[in-house]
């Protein structure tokens, strides 16, 4: 990604850089001496920090998606159903299975079922995607509550144990680190069952939020390991709001062609209205967003336009 700004802050008696680049609210803060990964003319070099400019591209590895795990093993455990054990595919419906439950799911210690909160519009929906479990718990119920939402319980003493084993409880929810492991498809699923669940898909713009930073940098890594493009982070500070206390959250954003990717590679509608602008930008930028650059591995992430903004008092940019 592009570098915008650079900047000088002392500590402790010394100096460090502050590098600032496109897509992230958080700067690189390091020493002069230190090594920064760029895009030098046909590779990726090092070069210290106190040789970086406004010109440079930061680099950054993409991992290679593989598939040799291929499913998620649910031994029995002592004092559970004697039918509810087994193997589930690390498939695309399972994806949106983890992806619901990173944005809506709820799981502790003391109890052996995965609840999930979703509204009553996607109650059915959700039901649906959780049939890919169906033969590893005990039981799926679903029960209606006030203020629109329903509330869906997976029992099921070794499954919860598994699932949570891989992807956190409550307190701790998270995309591990071996799931570029685990294929191509069940990482598409991860994604849109995310975004489905703790964000918004518009006509030209792909959204996620929520107080878990570690959840929206891993969801975002998975937007760029997949191809779609890199989405802005933003960070709202903690405070007093909408009438409120809220605690910080966190913001990714997909924009441009990105969206384009995305909706073509999970097979959702395009926008069916005409808008001629908005057809040219998506032409002119093509050329532009993941276009491949030296080693298959790496990428190289370019910007059309810049513009400055007024700045909002919530956010960082």
């Amino acid at each position: 990604t592009k570098v915008f700004d650079l900047s000088v802050k002392s500590a402790k008696g010394k100096d460090f850089k502050k590098i600032s680049v496109f897509g992230s609210s958080d700067p690189i803060t390091t020493i002069d001496d230190h090594k920064v990964l760029v895009l030098g003319e046909n590779n990726v070099v090092w070069k210290q920090t106190k040789n970086i400019t406004c010109d440079d591209w930061i680099a950054f590895p993409l991992r290679k998606i593989r598939g040799d795990k291929e499913f998620l093993s649910v031994s029995r455990k002592k004092g559970s159903s004697k039918k509810a054990f087994g193997r589930v595919p690390y498939s695309y419906e399972f994806g949106q299975f983890v992806g619901w439950y990173l944005a809506e799911g709820t799981a502790t210690k003391n109890h052996n079922n995965i609840t999930l909160c979703v509204h009553h519009d996607e109650e059915e929906r959700v039901l649906k995607i959780c049939e890919v479990i169906r033969p590893v718990v005990t039981s799926i119920s679903s029960v209606k509550r006030e203020n629109h939402r329903s509330i869906i319980s997976i029992n099921g003493r070794s499954f919860r144990h598994a699932f949570c084993k891989k992807f956190g409880l409550s307190s701790g929810k998270r995309i591990p680190f071996d799931v570029y492991r685990m294929g191509r498809e069940f990482l598409k699923g991860v994604v849109l069952g995310y975004v489905e669940g703790d964000g918004q898909i518009k006509d030209d713009k792909v959204i996620v939020s929520g107080i878990r930073q570690n959840l929206i940098y891993s969801w975002s890594r998975l937007v760029r390991e997949l191809g779609y493009g890199v989405p802005a982070l933003y960070k709202t500070p903690s405070g007093y709001r909408y009438g409120r206390n809220n605690s910080e959250q966190w913001t990714a954003c997909l924009m441009g062609v990105g969206v384009d990717n995305f909706k073509k590679d999970n097979a959702i509608p395009f926008d069916t209205e005409t808008n001629p602008k908005k057809e040219l930008a998506r032409e002119r930028n093509k050329k532009w967003i993941i276009k491949g650059f030296g080693h298959k591995n790496w990428k190289k992430y370019a910007f059309h336009k810049v513009e400055k903004i007024e700045e909002d008092d919530d956010q960082e940019f």
